[in-house]
């Protein structure tokens, strides 16, 4: 199931919240908080986040930064499994 993406505006994001979020995945225009929300559904890796809202499924240029939002939200026991 691919979660809904929201396109940046110039006074934040199409639901109205007016955050910021930056866009990581251009080909398929996927954002930061698109990809927060599918570590929130239980990404934990790269592919998991292609499987649940796509980014990093077309060219893979932002691979490296989907990597290091999931490494940001890491607890130290996810950490732990993942070594």
């Amino acid at each position: 199931m691919a979660l809904g993406v929201r396109h940046t505006y110039p006074h934040g994001t199409a639901t109205g919240d007016g955050g910021d979020e930056m866009i990581i995945c251009h080909c398929n225009v996927v954002s930061d908080r698109d990809i927060q929300a599918a570590v929130d559904h239980g990404a934990s890796t790269p592919d998991d986040v292609t499987r649940i809202c796509r980014a990093g499924g077309d060219c893979g240029g932002c691979r490296e930064s989907i990597q290091d939002l999931l490494e940001a939200r890491a607890t130290p026991i996810s950490l732990a499994r993942a070594s």
